[in-house]
């Protein structure tokens, strides 16, 4: 996920992106009976996440900051097991949630909730939330096969977005994840933005984006300069 590579890389993890995957695997969550009706509704309010630097804790920061909440002092972040994220809304334990799919689905669903948010829409409209990166060393020893890679990867999102079903049912066979039928893989797989996944130009314009989102929520140094870093974090590797 883009906002869990850029803090290592910034600190100099050897690690170049060369490919985004998709937009939109997050969610931000409320209980219908919250009166929650928009983002201004959460200040004063205690969100759920499962860790205080998981993606999307960091990727709901930023959505709050951007719509003029503080995302440190406005709210408050309640840290939850992995699994029991819903729980905690469901307890009123926390008043919100934010989760990755599918299990974000599967809240979304199982408690009843309303998707207030996601990182698909909104302050992420138009963005790439997953990419994919190769350390320095084998980068350079495979260059060819990273280049495969990079365009199997475009190849295989361009056909989920156009067979999820099909898609959906073999994952269920091959990998049965639990709680998750194809219908229900189908249903998480059919929204997501699969035709966003850029490369060369398009992917360091957008890492940029997503540095300068970091240092808006203190995650990235205020000195980096957002460009100059997605330059040297990235590489084209169609080129």
């Amino acid at each position: 996920m883009v906002l869990d590579w850029l803090k290592p890389l910034e600190q100099g993890f050897d690690v170049k992106l060369f490919v985004g995957s998709h937009g939109g695997c997050q969610r931000l969550l409320v209980p219908q009976a919250s009166g929650i009706k928009d983002l201004a509704g959460l200040k004063g309010k205690r969100i759920a996440s499962y860790g205080p630097g998981s993606p999307p804790k960091i990727a709901f920061a930023v959505t709050l900051a951007k719509a003029g909440i503080d995302p440190e002092q406005d709210v408050e972040w309640v840290t939850a097991p992995f699994e029991l994220v819903g729980d905690f809304v469901a307890k009123g334990e926390a008043d919100a949630a934010v989760h990755l799919d599918p299990w974000a689905w599967q809240i979304e669903k199982k408690f009843n909730l309303i998707k207030l948010a996601d990182t698909q829409t909104g302050t992420y409209e138009g963005h790439v939330c997953c990419v994919l990166g190769a350390n320095g060393p084998f980068l350079e020893a495979n260059k060819d096969a990273i280049r495969r890679i990079a365009t199997a990867n475009l190849e295989i999102h361009e056909y989920t977005a156009n067979h999820p079903e099909e898609v959906a049912q073999w994952y269920a066979e091959a990998l049965k994840p639990a709680g998750l039928t194809a219908a229900d893989l189908t249903e998480v797989l059919r929204p997501l933005v699969f035709h966003n996944h850029p490369i060369g130009k398009p992917l360091v314009d957008q890492i940029a984006t997503s540095i300068a989102d970091l240092k808006l929520v203190k995650v990235i140094d205020p000195s980096t300069d957002p460009v100059e870093l997605a330059n040297r974090v990235t590489v084209d590797i169609l080129a």
